[in-house]
């Protein structure tokens, strides 16, 4: 009962994370940076191109760290 429960739990905090991680902290994140240098006085190219950089990681980092965390829960699941 309580493996079925940890197991259940890696899988839902590796989903959660990865669309944490994904969706809010880097793509949201990523516009939110460029639209703030953009409307600052002193443009910085390199600001710019991270906030490029994190919205093109983006789905590979919340994927992998979604992947991530199902495969941990499903092991955890599996193990007799």
């Amino acid at each position: 009962m309580l493996k079925t429960l940890i197991g259940l739990a890696l899988i839902l905090a590796g989903v959660l994370g990865g669309i944490y991680v994904g969706l809010i902290w880097l793509f949201i994140g990523g516009i939110i940076q460029i639209v703030t240098e953009l409307k600052s006085d002193d443009i910085q190219a390199l600001s710019i191109a991270w906030g490029i950089a994190k919205i093109i990681l983006a789905s590979p980092v919340g994927s992998l760290l979604g992947y991530f965390g199902v495969f941990l829960g499903l092991t955890v699941l599996t193990i007799k």
